[in-house]
């Protein structure tokens, strides 16, 4: 009968000698994984080491996210050899892995109006005015940032009063706006800016790139800690 062996690596494409231990998939044990998942999580298998492209490096790290990601490709090899009929079962189906850490926002009412009285502040202080508007639609729809960013004409309904999302992390999506969103909307289309983004670059051709920075700045004048700040963060 074939073998087929699968790595116990660190999760990069680049070689580590000395760090990689393969094993023949039939003898992986769901133990096994769990193992391994501990070991790169705490770090065990970090490297930093020269590749063969020149000044090349591969900076591999540990940690928690590193490790699920790891996990999800070797249950995808897994899961190649069960197809094949090698094994019966994949070993890192059902491995109970921690949740990822959820941002929590205390007081929400009380934050939100610090970030009202901040992006007021930033008007003040001339920031760009596509950034002052992304972060207000942002915190009026619940939009994500590339969503806020990339939106175009095309997709804003406003007699329907929502959004009509093509290219949403979730697919094509439709989602639904207050007065205060719909009112924001018709202040930015009252710029006569030209373009199809609704908050465009410069270059009216392109969308705003500069959002990133600017919120950074934003969030500085509000009465926020970091962790506020984070949670807020579009």
């Amino acid at each position: 009968m074939a073998t087929f062996i699968v790595p116990f690596s660190n999760g990069s494409n680049a070689p580590l000698p000395g760090r990689t231990c393969w094993r023949i998939v039939s003898y992986v044990k769901p133990s096994d994984v769990r193992a391994f998942f501990v070991s790169v999580k705490a770090g065990k298998t970090a490297a930093n080491v020269k590749t063969s492209k020149k000044r090349g490096r591969a900076i591999v790290t540990g940690g928690q996210g590193t490790a699920k990601r790891t996990i999800g490709l070797l249950s995808g090899i897994i899961t190649h050899a069960v197809s094949l009929g090698l094994i019966e079962r994949n070993q890192a189906h059902g491995l109970r892995l921690p949740t990822d850490g959820k941002r929590k926002l205390s007081d929400f009412p009380a934050k939100y109006a610090a970030l009202g009285r901040a992006l007021a502040e930033a008007e003040a202080n001339a920031e760009p005015w596509q950034a002052v508007t992304a972060v207000r639609l942002a915190a009026l729809t619940g939009m994500r940032r590339g969503e806020v960013i990339g939106l175009r004409w095309a997709e804003v309904d406003l007699s329907g009063r929502c959004l009509h999302l093509t290219d949403s992390k979730t697919g094509e999506s439709v989602r639904p706006l207050s007065r205060a969103a719909v009112d924001l909307l018709l202040s930015i289309r009252e710029r006569k800016e030209k373009g199809d983004f609704v908050l465009p670059n410069a270059r009216p051709m392109h969308r705003f790139g500069g959002l990133p920075k600017a919120y950074l700045r934003i969030v500085r004048y509000a009465d926020l800690d970091e962790a506020d700040r984070d949670a807020l963060a579009i």
